[in-house]
């Protein structure tokens, strides 16, 4: 937070003042519309379905606010489709009315750097960050030339 702060205020001249509090009240005063910007984040499957439906008009996690019927036609189409390539291809448009539209502006991305030896097996790049111990496992010690 406190360097979100510092970049927006050396990059945009904009002072932001760092309020903390517990994520119940912060819920609140989100869905309330009571904020000017917020740190949320939001962890789903991996599908862009996922991630999109919080932008219906309905949605309790549309902090944002986002008003769009195209949006909300898309996205029931979506479920409709008859093929998964027609699924993501109706879901590829509301990304790109979504994209256009600009309602949320990220700032920044979770990151979770990892050190591991070579020879461990298993540990894949997954989408929640979560990795089962017991997916992993000590393979051959990778040879050099």
């Amino acid at each position: 937070a406190e360097f979100v702060q510092r970049s927006v205020k050396e990059n945009l001249g904009v002072t932001v003042t760092i309020g903390n509090m517990e994520w119940k009240s912060l819920l609140k005063r989100l869905r309330s519309g009571d904020f000017q910007v917020s740190r949320y984040g939001w962890v789903g499957l991996p599908d862009p379905h996922t991630f999109l439906k919080l932008f219906r008009t309905n949605s309790t996690n549309n902090i944002a606010g986002y008003l769009n019927p195209e949006i909300d036609r898309l996205l029931d189409e979506s479920l409709q489709a008859a093929t998964e390539a027609d699924r993501l291809a109706v879901l590829a448009r509301a990304e790109a009315i979504l994209q256009r539209d600009v309602p949320i502006a990220p700032l920044y991305y979770y990151t979770r750097p990892y050190l591991k030896v070579p020879v461990l097996r298993g540990l894949e790049p997954e989408l929640n960050d979560t990795h089962l111990i017991k997916y992993m496992y000590w393979g051959d010690k990778e040879r050099t030339p």
